[in-house]
């Protein structure tokens, strides 16, 4: 299952301005050293570091132009990015971060190697459509019960999992 573009795109906005890459909390790599809010005048870096639970909404959503212009930013395109094979060699081009004793990957889907500069980011669409045109189905989590409906319209009873089958793991 998929997130909704957009939807994801704002969650990470509220959730941490500086992005998953950049906040400790979350771990996720590669590590930014400097996240977008080291771009903001004083006072907006306050409140982006602060986060939204610190501030009133509206003095936060001051900060979504700045966050959508930042060159740094972690969210943008990470789920085409996801789909053609490209995280972390984008986010090294993006932010420099490499592991320790890793040399510099060229950027960009391996899979668009030889597309021309300025057609990288076309090329990394397509293989992300041609890899989500490879599933039996994909669905966004945010539809769940019409993702789920749909994929029993459209998978042949045969094709699906016996309906006795009990799971051991709860569902939230």
């Amino acid at each position: 299952m998929l997130r909704e573009p957009t939807s994801r795109f704002l969650s990470e906005f509220y959730e941490s301005y500086d992005g998953w890459e950049a906040d400790p909390r979350f771990g996720t790599w590669p590590r930014l050293e400097h996240g977008c809010s080291t771009l903001l005048n004083s006072s907006m870096r306050k409140i982006a570091v602060d986060g939204i639970d610190n501030v009133k909404k509206a003095q936060y959503d001051l900060l979504f132009d700045s966050w959508l212009n930042c060159p740094v930013n972690q969210a943008a395109n990470r789920q085409t990015r996801a789909l053609s094979f490209q995280p972390t060699l984008t986010m090294q081009r993006r932010s420099g971060a490499r592991r320790c004793g890793e040399k510099e990957e060229p950027s960009g889907s391996p899979l668009c190697a030889d597309a021309r500069a300025g057609e990288q980011e076309e090329c990394a669409v397509r293989v992300a459509q041609s890899t989500l045109l490879q599933f039996t189905f994909f669905g966004l989590t945010e539809e769940r019960c019409k993702s789920e409906l749909l994929f029993e319209v459209c998978e042949p009873a045969d094709k699906q999992p016996p309906q006795d089958v009990t799971h051991d793991i709860p569902f939230a």
